[in-house]
């Protein structure tokens, strides 16, 4: 049987199914109560299913900003543009040779905040989109939950800000190469 219980030692709700479906993932079960007209039911696994993904992504998001911060501390905070331009520059031109159009792009990249729980607004400028984060759902999230690695100078690709995120660096070093590349595949 599924059950969707209070847990008193959590202090939030856990699945205590019985043990043969606890591994029926959580999404599965929605669809099965939408289509059985369980709303109630449907409502409430998706708000949990949304909290398993979150707590899955959190963990996930935390890994590269552990991993930059090490790199960063071995070999210098100048090494990091070269470390993401290696993972990130081919996969970013990728990206921008299937746009088709700016609106696409933004429908594209927004698409990737919704995926990262992101809390964000955007708004269409007569010559640009702007997506506006609060938090972003990786660094900016990660900020507010654990400490985070962040520079010790202020550079180019940091906006020239002293104190900034390490693992932001990604995103900045995907826009970048965004921007650089997209008038080049028109």
């Amino acid at each position: 049987m599924i059950r969707l219980e209070k847990s008193e030692a959590l202090q939030r709700k856990i699945r205590r199914d019985d043990i043969p479906e606890l591994a029926i993932p959580t999404w599965t079960l929605v669809r099965d109560a939408v289509k059985a007209g369980k709303i109630d039911e449907a409502l409430e696994l998706l708000d949990y299913g949304c909290y398993e993904a979150k707590q899955v992504h959190d963990i996930l998001a935390a890994f590269p900003d552990i991993a930059l911060t090490y790199i960063v501390n071995r070999c210098g905070e100048e090494e990091i543009m070269k470390v993401l331009r290696g993972r990130y520059y081919d996969r970013a031109k990728d990206f921008i040779a299937r746009i088709s159009d700016p609106k696409e792009a933004l429908q594209r990249l927004v698409e990737q905040q919704r995926a990262h729980f992101s809390d964000f607004t955007v708004v269409e400028e007569p010559d640009r989109y702007v997506v506006i984060a609060d938090p972003c759902g990786s660094g900016g999230r990660l900020r507010r939950i654990k400490d985070v690695g962040v520079t010790k100078k202020a550079y180019p690709w940091s906006w020239s800000k002293l104190v900034f995120l390490i693992i932001v660096a990604i995103a900045v070093h995907i826009s970048r190469s965004f921007q650089l590349n997209y008038v080049d595949t028109q």
